[in-house]
């Protein structure tokens, strides 16, 4: 290697991301919902609790209802949502959906929300929004996905949902089989010693984001947030893995990408994680 390709890896390896939290106030919510009057009014009532963190003392809930008439109708449905433009919907799964016994399905409408809209989606399982239990803030809060650095938005949601107090879990996978296939092309390069090149790739593929949750953990600090940052930096199959640490944490809500700016429907692993996370309040942003 030269020394000016040495110089310019060094380099670049010292570069490091930046974040600075920002708090997300919301005023209009829209709660979208095919269940009994009566259940989706105290629902609606428990909302108000759940989403405190998002208020001030100057901006105020406002919390819109859509029942079973004024929902099932998906085209109207739509056009509503484009009228009443919130800034968050929440629902939840299996909405209008014929196929409730289905677990392993966000339901046609919700599908189709998450495609659509632009708008940020809290989903809920159907057996949350029946419950009578008081719905307290998240406050074990975990973002799922393997773009974090292209969107630290999904950290000032995440923050923004929380109380004062609170848990924020991050995870990087990387893919197992994927990186045995690189290192045995590698095995098959005579100049290149492959035990280094396993230690050394598996070290840099870990640093952007060690790096960037450092930058996380250190900005909330900053901010005097009373927030534990939980890391964890893995290797294995994505899904699996991923689905395993949201039971290890115990966490509350689970935010995930929802856009993908290459596909109308939703960002590649979010799908199947809102499908496997079918018992977990989802935030897909």
């Amino acid at each position: 290697m030269s020394t000016i390709d040495q110089f310019e890896s060094t380099f670049r390896s010292a570069v490091k991301p930046l974040y600075t939290p920002e708090k997300i106030t919301l005023s209009n919510v829209l709660i979208i919902s095919d269940c009994e009057a009566e259940v989706t009014q105290r629902f609606q009532i428990q909302l108000q609790n759940y989403l405190s963190a998002l208020t001030t003392q100057e901006q105020s809930l406002n919390l819109q209802l859509l029942c079973t008439e004024q929902s099932q109708d998906l085209d109207q449905l739509l056009e509503t949502i484009n009228d009443l433009n919130p800034q968050l919907i929440v629902t939840h799964r299996h909405l209008h959906s014929q196929n409730k016994e289905h677990l392993y399905t966000l339901g046609d409408h919700i599908e189709v929300l998450t495609q659509i809209t632009e708008v940020p989606i809290l989903l809920f399982p159907k057996a949350i929004v029946q419950n009578k239990n008081p719905l307290e803030v998240p406050n074990k809060i975990l973002i799922l996905t393997d773009q974090l650095l292209e969107h630290p938005s999904l950290v000032d949601y995440a923050l923004s949902f929380m109380g004062e107090t609170g848990q924020l879990s991050l995870a990087h996978i990387e893919d197992e089989i994927q990186f045995e296939r690189y290192m045995d092309m590698v095995s098959k390069i005579p100049e290149i010693d492959t035990e280094s090149a396993r230690n050394c790739l598996k070290e840099q593929m870990y640093k952007d984001a060690q790096d960037f949750f450092s930058v996380i953990d250190q900005s909330i600090k900053d901010e005097k947030l009373n927030i534990e940052v939980r890391a964890s930096f893995r290797m294995g199959h994505k899904l699996k893995t991923y689905v395993s640490i949201a039971s290890e944490d115990a966490v509350e809500l689970v935010v995930i990408q929802g856009k993908d700016e290459d596909q109308i429907a939703m960002h590649g692993l979010s799908y199947p994680l809102a499908v496997e996370l079918n018992h977990l309040p989802l935030l897909i942003v």
